[in-house]
């Protein structure tokens, strides 16, 4: 009974971290521009700074783009995905030749726009960012269990992650560190494992390679 009552308590406050995180995403109003940068990178198809020849300032080699009128449509058709744009992915590595970052969540947010093309909404990467924090805070309670052996005391670093405005953060800028936190929590619990146990079969040390290859495509 003890554990049945504290597995639905840890399911009532992760359905409390997670409400409150699509809380302050639905209150966002602002955009940094790293946040443009995320779905002009997985979606543009025209470079990855509006033009070939633009940098991360957004100024033109040979024309200062902050003194010529752009249409709103420029802007609109960077940041979204396009009809006959829908789930290619060849433009994301060229854009990525310009930028610094690894492709995985770029693909992974092209993916989403392409089911909703010609659309710009914060809950495209949002609801990556929701997800994958929700997956953290399982895998997060997990290892908590393994160190905090007391079901409820195991929850107290969850409730302090998931509350926290850094764990929130993961979530409400529209970046890939949710992901990548996602994949770092993996590999912390599983690497905690293999040490606590002493013992290090394929699987273990496959799963070690996995979580430490895809969080080095999601973010260096």
């Amino acid at each position: 009974i003890m554990l049945k009552m504290s597995r639905i308590l840890f399911v009532l406050l992760l359905a409390i971290t997670v409400f409150l995180a699509g809380f302050y995403l639905n209150q966002k109003q602002g955009w940094h521009v790293d946040e443009i940068f995320s779905y002009g990178h997985a979606n543009s198809t025209q470079g990855a700074f509006l033009t070939e020849d633009v940098d991360s300032f957004f100024v033109d080699k040979k024309t200062d783009l902050h003194h010529k009128w752009l249409k709103g449509k420029v802007f609109h058709d960077y940041v979204t995905t396009q009809e006959d744009e829908r789930f290619r992915y060849e433009h994301i590595t060229k854009n990525l030749q310009k930028s610094v970052h690894p492709p995985l969540f770029y693909y992974l947010l092209h993916t989403v726009c392409s089911f909703m093309p010609d659309k710009f909404s914060p809950w495209q990467a949002g609801a990556i960012n929701l997800f994958f924090f929700m997956l953290t805070l399982l895998v997060f309670y997990k290892f908590s269990r393994l160190f905090i052996k007391d079901e409820y005391l195991a929850m107290a670093p969850v409730f302090l992650w998931g509350f926290s405005n850094i764990g929130l953060a993961t979530c409400v800028f529209l970046r890939m560190y949710a992901m990548q936190t996602f994949f770092a929590v993996c590999l912390m619990y599983e690497v905690s494992k293999m040490l606590l146990e002493n013992e290090a079969d394929n699987k273990r040390l496959f799963l070690i390679f996995l979580y430490a290859t895809l969080g080095n495509l999601t973010q260096f």
